[in-house]
């Protein structure tokens, strides 16, 4: 299991324009957590981020999956931005549609599984924004997914799991989460176990879609 090393960050999008002279902004190393500057990033004029290397979640975690836990949580809070985000995905097998990673931006190659050419039309053809994330309300948090065909809607009251959703949001250690959170992921379908990390699927929405999300 391995991650990316860094983040090229470009001002378009458009494969036409994107590498000619002065598009560039920067290439940052990804050695520590890279999501508080997102927003940071995209104000600066980012539109466009390159991941290099791979987000492998089929092999064994070198450093436990911190790695990979990391990137995805940098994948999934690029998309919220509303940044393009080129990079390339490892698989397990049995990894099957409709796909759990939907909701990020969809990757350039989807390797791994036999289907994974198949994977990587579907991801395409059916991204959408918002297809799954919350949002914050008064001492709770409504989330929607509509990463299958079934739109669910959750609201979360729970004290203890909005304490720890800044945490969540990180990837953090399984163990360092409360025996009450973890019993709340396994059941809620919406993490990943990464190693001996989780990673939060939904991202934090900025701003209301429009039109409307139907309930």
């Amino acid at each position: 299991m391995t991650a990316p090393a860094t983040l090229t960050l470009r001002r378009d999008y458009s494969p036409v324009v994107r590498d000619l002279p002065g598009m560039e902004l920067s290439t940052l190393a990804l050695d520590g957590d890279r999501r508080p500057d997102v927003a940071a990033l995209f104000r600066s004029g980012a539109r466009h981020a390159a991941l290099d290397g791979i987000v492998d979640l089929a092999g064994p975690p070198p450093d436990g999956g911190a790695g990979v836990a990391g990137a995805l949580g940098l994948v999934r809070d690029l998309t919220a931005w509303g940044i393009v985000v080129s990079w390339t995905v490892r698989l397990p097998d049995g990894m099957a549609l409709p796909l759990f990673l939907g909701h990020l931006f969809p990757p350039v190659q989807v390797l791994g599984p036999a289907q994974g050419d198949e994977i990587a039309d579907v991801w395409r053809r059916k991204f959408t924004f918002a297809k799954c994330f919350w949002r914050q309300g008064h001492e709770f948090v409504e989330v929607r997914d509509r990463r299958t065909a079934r739109h669910q809607r959750l609201v979360i009251d729970d004290a203890g799991v909005l304490a720890a959703l800044p945490l969540l949001a990180g990837g953090p250690r399984i163990d360092r989460l409360d025996p009450p959170v973890r019993d709340w992921l396994r059941g809620s379908g919406l993490a990943l176990r990464v190693g001996d990390h989780v990673w939060l699927a939904p991202y934090r929405i900025r701003r209301w879609p429009s039109p409307p999300l139907a309930v």
